[in-house]
């Protein structure tokens, strides 16, 4: 019985251990303090696409550019009604202007049901 207790105690502290754990993770800022931008030119065909960063709504749409980027992996989304969803990762660096030309796939016509 006290070989049981043991194994018990044991897991619950390992379990209490790993659940405090397991939140702490540490921010790693894409870029240092004091490093160079970068910027991304995106035009696409047909203009108007709204732009998105790393998940987050730009306010802007296509063509434009987004400067002051930090140096990095960067995932870049172009949203535009009734074409495809484009998705992409692109690598910013240091004092360089990235060029994005895209070209959006409209949706394929489905005809009303008879």
């Amino acid at each position: 019985m006290l070989e049981k207790k043991r194994y018990l105690f044991f897991f619950i502290i390992i379990t209490v251990i790993l659940f405090l754990f397991s939140g702490c993770q540490q921010y790693y800022s894409p870029s240092p303090i004091g490093s160079a931008l970068g910027s991304i030119e995106i035009v696409s065909s047909p203009p108007g696409a709204i732009i998105y960063l790393d998940g987050e709504y730009t306010g802007y749409s296509t063509p434009y550019t987004l400067t002051n980027i930090s140096s990095g992996y960067h995932y870049v989304t172009l949203i535009l009604s009734n074409y495809v969803d484009y998705n992409n990762i692109i690598r910013v660096q240091d004092n360089k202007n990235i060029k994005l030309e895209i070209s959006l796939i409209p949706y394929p016509l489905v005809p009303p049901p008879k």
